[in-house]
């Protein structure tokens, strides 16, 4: 059996945020619920922020169009980046 977090979906893309709480991260989910998985969660600092990883099939400006929409998500739509270039800073 394959791990989870070695699941490879054609055309998936790897994606981290920082949220400024879990919350936050939630309603973002519930908008796309079959276009996300390999969910990961973590506290990020001392601060009730977040760090979200995920995969999916839609690109950067389809999540972003999504984030647009959703109130408060600023912290989100600056720090939204592909996995391997995400460093959390704004």
């Amino acid at each position: 059996m394959i791990p989870f977090e070695d699941l490879r979906i054609e055309g998936e893309q790897h994606f981290k945020l920082r949220a400024e709480c879990f919350h936050d991260v939630l309603l973002l989910i519930k908008k796309m619920p079959k276009n996300v998985w390999g969910i990961k969660i973590e506290q990020w600092g001392p601060m009730p922020d977040v760090k979200f990883e995920f995969k999916s099939r839609f690109a950067s400006d389809e999540i972003l169009a999504i984030l647009m929409k959703q109130v408060d998500s600023h912290v989100m739509i600056d720090t939204l980046k592909p996995y391997d270039e995400y460093t959390g800073e704004r």
